[in-house]
């Protein structure tokens, strides 16, 4: 007989299938959209990718496979994260603890990848004779910080915005610390009318500085997550199917209105509906399903992968197509060499920061154990 996967293997399968639509969407997709003008390097004089792949994307509209890759992302993140904080809530300091432990694994690895980033648009633009403009210390710094839009700094990258959603996601489980840990829906739906209550503002991703869109922009997203949190809810046992799903079409609901009301492309809450369709799906299957060896490695390095892809990738296809190589090769190629950065990104440094915030949590939750304890033995004696 063959060994059940671990009933939430599907979810971190997800992660490696999310990490490879994205991929695909922005080397294929963004790229031929933008006609390969990047970093310096001029437009391509026709789409580099040839007609069938150009259908495909067609066929499949109005799906946008980059918005349901990132949907998938913040579906895992809300079936996840309160597991974690009903971990951490257990012990001592659990809300710091909490804290050290996603810092280190997101910013490290984020660094890295935003420095090769750098890399590769000071490579392009010196190559191309024009002034890296975006190459300085503090808009690295700001970017890596996770709340670049509530300073008003440019985004760089193409990929951050998604980290800004889920740095504040973090921030919303610490407010809502106590009824997160007591599994409460509540929280859920404050977001939920409050993305409905901030729609008129009409706030988009903010590019530089421009309140209040800097500050409410990333709520019917973190609404959105919140759908994630209510399967993990389910999952504990403590919501029932029925209420999962009033909770789930509410949310989307809220998602979609906002986005139509405010005009986003029909393509964004389409993925992010389907997004939802196949989650839940997942989760329907999740005794029977683990993803594989495969999609297992790719969700092993799928935040590397997300965190490094993007630049390097657009830079090294312009190149090798603009010097005569066959876009479906240079494609295979790109994707191979970036993979493998991905996977030394992950062994290198995530693996090993996320193993080191975990022991910082850890010492800090055993610092305060000791603390209250010796208040308690002076109390006693």
């Amino acid at each position: 007989m063959q060994p059940q996967p671990d009933r939430l293997a599907f979810a971190n399968a997800l992660r490696g299938i999310a990490a490879l639509v994205v991929l695909i969407s922005h080397y294929v997709v963004m790229f031929d959209q933008i006609h390969g003008q990047y970093g310096g390097f001029a437009a391509l004089p026709r789409n580099a990718f040839p007609a069938p792949v150009v259908w495909l994307n067609e066929l499949i509209k109005p799906i946008h496979l980059g918005a349901l890759g990132v949907a998938l992302f913040f579906l895992v993140s809300g079936l996840v994260l309160p597991l974690s904080v009903r971990s951490y809530a257990r012990a001592p300091a659990g809300r710091s603890a909490f804290v050290v432990a996603r810092l280190f694994r997101l910013l490290p690895t984020y660094a890295v990848g935003l420095a090769i980033s750098f890399g590769a648009w000071a490579w392009a633009t010196s190559h191309n004779g024009i002034p890296f403009e975006r190459g300085t210390l503090a808009i690295y710094l700001s970017n890596i910080s996770l709340f670049r839009d509530w300073i008003g700094v440019q985004q760089v990258d193409g990929v951050v915005w998604t980290l800004e959603v889920e740095a504040k996601f973090y921030l919303a489980i610490l407010i809502f610390w106590g009824a997160v840990a007591a599994q409460r829906i509540w929280p859920a739906l404050i977001l939920g009318a409050l993305a409905v209550a901030v729609a008129p503002l009409h706030a988009q991703f903010p590019l530089s500085w421009n309140p209040p869109a800097n500050f409410v922009w990333t709520v019917p997203f973190l609404a959105y997550m919140c759908i994630g949190v209510g399967f993990s809810f389910h999952y504990m046992g403590r919501l029932s199917t029925r209420g999962l799903v009033v909770l789930a079409a509410v949310l989307l609901a809220v998602f979609v209105g906002v986005s139509r009301y405010n005009h986003v492309s029909a393509e964004v809450p389409a993925s992010y509906a389907f997004a939802l369709c196949v989650f839940a799906a997942l989760y329907a299957w999740r005794r029977n399903w683990g993803g594989g060896a495969v999609v297992g490695f790719f969700a092993r390095i799928s935040y590397p992968l997300y965190a490094v892809h993007a630049p390097i990738g657009y830079v090294a296809l312009r190149y090798l197509i603009g010097n005569g190589w066959n876009a479906v090769l240079a494609f295979g190629v790109v994707t191979a060499v970036v993979t493998a950065i991905a996977w030394a990104m992950h062994m290198l440094i995530e693996a090993r920061s996320q193993e080191f915030g975990k022991k910082i949590a850890q010492a800090i939750q055993r610092a305060t154990s000791n603390r209250v304890a010796g208040r308690e033995r002076r109390s006693a004696a």
